[in-house]
């Protein structure tokens, strides 16, 4: 419904509900390929999150979160 609604052109998208966030982001992040920095709450599948992601750099990683970049200096 989100994407029916705004579309898929972010720079940054936030993904944290509770226990779906690394599902929700799985499904999203192939359909907002212009999304350049992502910050998913990992639900301790972060290694998961990382193997997906390729051309994005893990900026910051800790127990609950972790941030993508794309193209990032």
């Amino acid at each position: 419904e989100i994407i029916a609604q705004y579309g898929v052109d972010f720079d940054f998208v936030n993904i944290d509900i509770e226990g779906g966030s690394t599902d929700l982001f799985m499904h999203l992040f192939e359909k907002m390929p212009s999304v350049s920095m992502w910050v998913i709450e990992h639900d301790d599948r972060q290694y998961e999150i990382i193997e997906a992601c390729n051309g994005y750099r893990v900026l910051y990683l800790n127990g609950e979160n972790i941030i993508l970049a794309r193209n990032y200096k």
